[in-house]
């Protein structure tokens, strides 16, 4: 008998994984019901909302190529704008239009150099 007594029901093992753990709402408050299940749907598209944002994309008008985040967009764009490279190295004269390629240069083929 306390084994019975004991054992979780199925309406309440389903109500636990739905994060509805006072099970007297469904029984004595069907608002408060409906009230929980609007709470939930709506906190499932603010969360939908947020991952269409975050899954914007960002285009470069010169040659079309997307990226997720405006800076590597930005940092493309001084790359894909046809300018002159800036950066020299010193040891080689190989130019480049990033600042952190030269340093991966200098660190790859001038160790002993820098």
């Amino acid at each position: 008998m306390d084994d019975y007594r004991n054992a979780i029901t199925m309406d309440d093992q389903l109500l636990k994984e739905r994060n509805f753990n006072e099970v007297y709402y469904y029984q004595y408050d069907p608002n408060k019901k409906q009230q929980l299940l609007q709470q939930q749907q709506q906190h499932q598209q603010q969360h939908h909302q947020l991952q269409q944002q975050q899954s914007q994309l960002f285009t470069c008008a010169l040659c079309g190529k997307e990226y997720s985040w405006m800076y590597s967009l930005r940092r493309h764009q001084l790359q894909c704008g046809n300018k002159e490279a800036r950066n020299k190295c010193h040891f080689c004269f190989r130019k480049f239009y990033r600042r952190d390629r030269l340093k991966e240069h200098l660190l790859a083929h001038h160790p002993e150099l820098i």
